[in-house]
C-alpha cells in the first residue's frame, strides 16, 4: 500500500502529491554518486534497505553504509525523511539521506543536558534568535566548512520551501492506528549575535514531534559556539521538547551529555515522538531576541565544572 498516498484529502489547487512533484523518481535507479562520497569504514550489515519506508522506496535507493541517495531535492520528499528518522545531507547532484548506525542524542526530558559554569559566564555576552536570517546563517556554514559543506543549492531551496512554511508537514504511516497521519516538520534557522549585533554562531535544524534534530552550524568567536548550544538546549527544554538530537557522535557532543542509541532504538523512538508527544515548536522572536544567560538559568539541568 502506498501509505503517503493511502488518506487521500481534497487537495487545493495547486498542491501536489509527493508523487506528483517528484517527477524524476524514475532516475533513482539510472544513476548513481561517486561511492567514495558515501564511504563508512564502520558499516554493519544491517541493512539501510530495511529501513527505508514502503511508501519512499519509490524515490529513494540504498546507497552504502548509512546512506541512501537520490537525485530529487522535493521539499516534500525532504520533510518525509526527517520524519524517518533520516539526516538529509547532499553531494552535488544528489540527496544522501543518512541514517547513522548509531545515533547521538540527549534526552532533554532526563535532565541529561550539561551546561559548564564557563559557559554561563560567558553567556552574559551573547543574545539568540531564532529565523531572523536563514541565508546568513547557511552562508556561515558554507563558510565555516569550507569545501566539505553539504550544503548544495537545490538542498538549501528546499530547506528554505520549509522553512518559510509554517504549516509544513508530511504525511506518515502509525503502525499504532494503522492510519497515515499528518507530522508536522519545522526547519529553524538559530543565530546568535555578540555585543556588537555581529552574527557570531548558529545553526539550522529541525523538529519532528517533540525532537529537535541539529543538522549543521558554524562559529566564529571563541565561546560563542558553546553559548549557543548551551542556550539552544534550554530554550527547547523551556519549551517541552524530549530529546534533541545531534546526529554522528563527536567528543565536544559528550560534554553536553550525549548517549548513543543504535540505529534501529531509535527509528523506534522517532516513531514514537511523532505520534505520542505532540508536535513541539521553538517560539519566534517577532524582533526580541533572547538573552542566553536568562535562557540558560531559565530551566532546570545538570552543571558541570
Amino acid at each position: 500500500m502506498n501509505q503517503l498516498n493511502a488518506a487521500k484529502k481534497p487537495r487545493k489547487e495547486g498542491q501536489r502529491s509527493l508523487a506528483g512533484s517528484c517527477s524524476r523518481q524514475q532516475s533513482v535507479v539510472d544513476s548513481k554518486p561517486d561511492r567514495r562520497l558515501a564511504d563508512d569504514n564502520n558499516a554493519t550489515n544491517d541493512s539501510i534497505h530495511d529501513y527505508i519506508p514502503q511508501y519512499l522506496r519509490r524515490f529513494v535507493a540504498p546507497y552504502h553504509g548509512d546512506f541512501c541517495f537520490t537525485p530529487i531535492f522535493d521539499a516534500r520528499l525532504i520533510s518525509s525523511l526527517m520524519a524517518e528518522g533520516f539526516l538529509p545531507i547532499a553531494t552535488e547532484g544528489f540527496l544522501l539521506p543518512k541514517l547513522h548506525e548509531e545515533r547521538c542524542v540527549i534526552r532533554l526530558d532526563q535532565e541529561a543536558l550539561h551546561t559548564s559554569k564557563s559557559t554561563r559566564k560567558k553567556a552574559k555576552r551573547y543574545q539568540l534568535t531564532v529565523n531572523t536570517s536563514f541565508r546568513r546563517v547557511v552562508e556561515a556554514c558554507r563558510q565555516q566548512h569550507g569545501e566539505t559543506c553539504w550544503l548544495y543549492e537545490p538542498l538549501v531551496q528546499a530547506f528554505e520551501t520549509i522553512h518559510s512554511n509554517v504549516s509544513n508537514a508530511a504525511n506518515v504511516y502509525n503502525a499504532r492506528t494503522h492510519q497515515v497521519e499528518p507530522c508536522p516538520v519545522r526547519l529553524y534557522s538559530i543565530e546568535v549575535w555578540n555585543e556588537q549585533r555581529e552574527l557570531v554562531a548558529g545553526e539550522l535544524g529541525y523538529t519532528v514531534g517533540s525532537m529537535y534534530t541539529s543538522l549543521t552550524g558554524f562559529r566564529f568567536e571563541d565561546g560563542a559556539g558553546s553559548v549557543q548550544l548551551a542556550a539552544l538546549g534550554h530554550l527547547l527544554i523551556a519549551n517541552g521538547f524530549t530529546v534533541w538530537d545531534l546526529g554522528m557522535d563527536m567528543a565536544y557532543k559528550q560534554h553536553l551529555g550525549t548517549s548513543l542509541i543504535k540505529r534501529a532504538d531509535f527509528v523506534r523512538l522517532v516513531h514514537r515522538l511523532r505520534h505520542e508527544f505532540g508536535h513541539n515548536f521553538l517560539p519566534l522572536n517577532n524582533g526580541d531576541p533572547y538573552d542566553c544567560r536568562s535562557l540558560i538559568d531559565s530551566t532546570k539541568t545538570k552543571r558541570s565544572t
